[in-house]
């Protein structure tokens, strides 16, 4: 138990008051006196010395486990220098819900061999095995140390960390570990822990059956049998309610007794790329359990076989817009769900998803029944932090949030010396909108762009993707170029990536749906033809290239229409040290305001036209904003109450 959280005594709650007080103003410390520090600690021993030193939490630590290693843990964890990451580039803070630091459980697991002693089952323990030798994996990164211990403490997590530190695989073992502990009935308590342990989850989950029951008072935590009025709110306790089974819909159809798939664990994620990319990594820890996922479909009959695989399914990954209507057709049913994982968490919150993603919290078991909640992203904007604080996780949940490690200059820090970022270098080019495809063309003359490297060139639309493809092959005819968009067939967007990770094609041309999440091997080169409507995908598409150890290379195409997205480009390019054109950081200085509804920026050699592909994004975001009104502000605005 964490000694901040003792409630034994009021002389621990005053210690630990002033511990944190101390701790929050440890840069203030550092640079005073000794005699400084020792008049701190000796106020402490004044206004406690009557009881003595505070011993409930440190007898609450398991095992043999001494404060020294405890100390180092939370070092390696917090700081990322770790044995496990020397270097690390990344530094990872946990708070509460009140933005407080919080600390990890104790005898948290930081290595792949303490994860292997929590598997109850050889073939989990194997399987992981053949997971690290097949990856590589060494240790873990300091986002897994740091996220996986407080799944495993059964609490709600909110993961914003960048890209390629390890997030599916935070709850992708975490989610099978707790199916073989369910299906072994010993859920709730840790493998390797004794019966008789009285551990917080187990405390948490007995409260919360009681409260759900009705044999305990949901706001004073008293029995009702036993205290008749709540002191909280001064009102009488209710009468104990008698519980009636729920009993579910009969089947109306024979077909219906063996068809409606009841997944344990559910995987939400934005785009259907992801949600194979995932099944992929599950179905090398999969132990034995039924791992499924559902696409969209490009015809009824595919649709009817996705609902018919359905059956007999343990872990379910799938797109909201794909799973409701399974739904629907009462092909699924979300009552045995224990854990629910949402992928890329600003994608699935934002107008694009966020209707669907209500519909299916709504389908959730309540109560003491509730399963936990994984939320995981690079980003996160604060209107839509605030919301998945208030209203998605409980009170009891943790935010992780990983950041890169930086100088007084805001520049990174690699090694504990300030440097250039080491895995992506970023070019921009000031360009036109009839000058791109020239420009595209030219990098591939100069060499700047190789035939024989793989290279991703993301696109706003399908018909600039169409375009940029056929233009390209005209260009540079020893090119092999392969396209994917939404209108893609899914056996057409499994063999394009097929190819594309083969290495047989080395350019794909693609839209946003390849942005978020997929891990791509080998990728050097990332071109943004079209500058993109915010800045969090210009940073998740940078994010394809420069993983596992490769370099990579970041070229961006950027027009005037694109002014919105000067100020934060030039912020992120001089955060990582690399070359700023002056007509950039011109147009960074400039604060317009999107006032009219149209474009002001058109190049002169090029006449406007409706209809034109090309032209198809507007000069500042306007338009539908990308987060929908949470509180319906806007829907409140003209309401006057009497």
């Amino acid at each position: 138990m964490n000694p901040l959280f003792c409630r034994q005594c009021t002389s621990c709650m005053l210690r630990n008051a002033l511990n944190c007080i101390r701790l929050s103003s440890r840069h203030y410390a550092n640079t005073s006196t000794g005699a400084s520090r020792k008049g701190s600690l000796e106020l402490v021993d004044v206004l406690c010395g009557g009881v003595g030193p505070s011993t409930h939490g440190m007898n609450e630590v398991p095992g043999e486990m001494k404060e020294g290693e405890i100390r180092h843990r939370k070092k390696e964890v917090f700081s990322g220098d770790g044995s496990g990451a020397n270097g690390s580039p990344y530094m990872v803070q946990i708070a509460d819900r009140y933005g407080m630091p919080a600390e990890l459980p104790a005898g948290a697991s930081q290595s792949f061999e303490e994860l292997e002693k929590l598997c109850p089952s050889d073939t989990l323990r194997e399987q992981l095995q053949q997971l690290r030798a097949s990856r590589r994996w060494e240790t873990l990164t300091v986002v897994q140390r740091a996220v996986i211990p407080l799944i495993l403490d059964h609490r709600d997590v909110l993961c914003i960390a960048p890209t390629a530190t390890g997030k599916t695989f935070c709850y992708v073992f975490p989610s099978m570990l707790r199916l073989v502990l369910h299906a072994r009935g010993i859920e709730g308590a840790v493998a390797d822990s004794s019966d008789n342990e009285l551990s917080r989850s187990n405390v948490e989950t007995l409260l919360k059956e009681k409260i759900a029951r009705g044999e305990i008072c949901r706001y004073c935590e008293l029995g009702i049998a036993d205290v008749k009025v709540c002191p909280m709110t001064g009102t009488p306790h209710p009468p104990v309610p008698e519980l009636l089974d729920k009993q579910l819909r009969g089947a109306m159809w024979l077909n219906e007794l063996t068809s409606v798939a009841e997944p344990l664990v559910l995987i939400l994620v934005p785009t259907s790329q992801l949600a194979m990319q995932v099944h992929q990594l599950c179905t090398q820890l999969h132990v034995d359990f039924r791992v499924k996922f559902l696409v969209r479909a490009s015809s009824a009959e595919e649709q009817k076989r996705h609902l018919n695989a359905l059956e007999g399914c343990d872990v379910l990954i799938t797109t909201p817009e794909t799973m409701l209507p399974a739904l629907y057709k009462r092909k699924l049913s979300l009552r045995r769900v224990k854990m629910l994982v949402m992928d890329e968490v600003d994608d699935l919150v934002s107008v694009n998803h966020f209707e669907k993603v209500k519909i299916i919290l709504g389908a959730l078991p309540k109560g003491h029944d509730r399963p936990q909640r994984l939320l995981f992203g690079a980003s996160l904007p604060p209107v839509a932090y605030q919301m998945v604080r208030e209203q998605m996780l409980l009170p009891s949940h943790r935010f992780v949030l990983a950041d890169v490690k930086t100088d007084k200059l805001g520049h990174a820090l690699v090694d504990g010396r300030s440097t250039a970022s080491a895995a992506i270098t970023h070019v921009v080019f000031m360009v036109s909108q009839v000058e791109k495809i020239s420009k595209l063309a030219w990098l591939y003359s100069t060499g700047k762009l190789r035939p024989d490297q793989r290279t991703l060139i993301f696109c706003n639309s399908r018909h600039n993707v169409a375009y940029v493809a056929e233009q390209l092959q005209k260009l540079v005819p020893d090119l092999h170029v392969t396209t994917l968009t939404s209108r893609s067939s899914a056996t057409g967007k499994m063999g394009t990536l097929k190819l594309f990770r083969s290495g047989v094609s080395t350019c794909l041309v693609c839209t946003d749906i390849l942005s978020r999440g997929i891990d791509f091997h080998n990728v050097v080169y990332v071109v943004h033809y079209d500058t993109p409507l915010e800045f969090d995908t210009w940073v998740h598409r940078s994010g394809r290239c420069g993983r596992h150890g490769v370099s990579g290379y970041c070229y961006t195409f950027f027009q005037p229409e694109s002014v919105k997205l000067a100020k934060p480009l030039v912020a992120h390019l001089r955060q990582t040290q690399q070359l700023i054109p002056p007509k950039l950081q011109e147009y960074a200085n400039q604060s317009l305001v999107d006032t009219f509804k149209s474009s002001l920026f058109y190049h002169p050699t090029r006449p406007y036209r409706s209809g034109d592909p090309q032209r198809h994004h507007p000069v500042m975001g306007r338009g539908m904003p990308r987060f929908p009104d949470y509180k319906q502000e806007r829907l409140n605005k003209n309401f006057r109450p009497l």
